[in-house]
């Protein structure tokens, strides 16, 4: 799947999250046990593209994530809590067992 739907995909679903309303910043941390992340995803970019202004990620070798201001994520995706997002087809394929 390209960038820009799973970047929106990402904060879409930490958005959705209804326990506790966020205050701050929707932050997701994207980890892999086994194999090395892409660091040039271009997620931050898409988002940026997108309307999200405050959106910043961090990469390291075996994990991403990506933080939205709570009041940015707002004004993209609606009043909080968000509906939880269909995962896009094509966005998460199980490599092996």
């Amino acid at each position: 799947s390209d960038p820009d739907t799973f970047a929106k995909w990402l904060v879409s679903l930490g958005w959705s999250a209804n326990n506790t309303k966020i205050n701050s910043s929707v932050v997701l941390y994207v980890s892999f046990e086994d194999e090395p992340v892409v660091r040039d995803w271009g997620g931050i970019s898409a988002l940026q593209k997108a309307g999200f202004k405050t959106a910043e990620g961090e990469p390291g070798k075996f994990f991403f994530s990506v933080r939205v201001d709570s009041s940015d994520a707002e004004s993209n995706l609606g009043p909080w809590p968000g509906r939880v997002p269909e995962i896009p087809e094509g966005m998460l394929t199980r490599v092996s067992e």
